[in-house]
């Protein structure tokens, strides 16, 4: 897979939005630079932690800005939030649990999730 390279096509036109996203997609670029990382690696760990964290403020953050503008698909969009969070709260968990599998299903993940949400 390819690392991610920003694009003025993803900006959605808010400064503090694009700045975020630009920040994830350093997350996303940073674990394509370890594709042979193992699962139990510290490393994947405090990536998918760190970013989880991230990802969550980021995600609350949009919200907030929809729900300011009375955005007419809030409901689906925070529910399409909730379930890239807690496929990515997974990942980090079965980490911790050895799932030999789990490098290659998150670049697949995170790739898509980016690229197509």
């Amino acid at each position: 897979m390819k690392a991610i390279i920003w694009s003025d096509e993803y900006s959605v036109g808010v400064q503090k939005l694009d700045e975020q996203h630009k920040k994830i997609i350093n997350f996303i670029n940073e674990l394509l630079k370890h594709p042979d990382i193992s699962t139990p690696s510290e490393t994947l760990h405090n990536i998918l932690d760190e970013m989880c964290k991230y990802a969550k403020e980021h995600l609350d953050y949009e919200e907030s800005l929809l729900k300011e503008i009375n955005y007419p698909e809030l409901d689906d969009h925070q529910k399409s939030h909730e379930q890239s969070i807690d496929v990515m709260a997974d990942y980090t968990i079965d980490t911790t649990l050895g799932d030999s599998a789990i490098p290659d299903k998150l670049l697949t993940f995170l790739n898509e999730w980016w690229l197509n949400p």
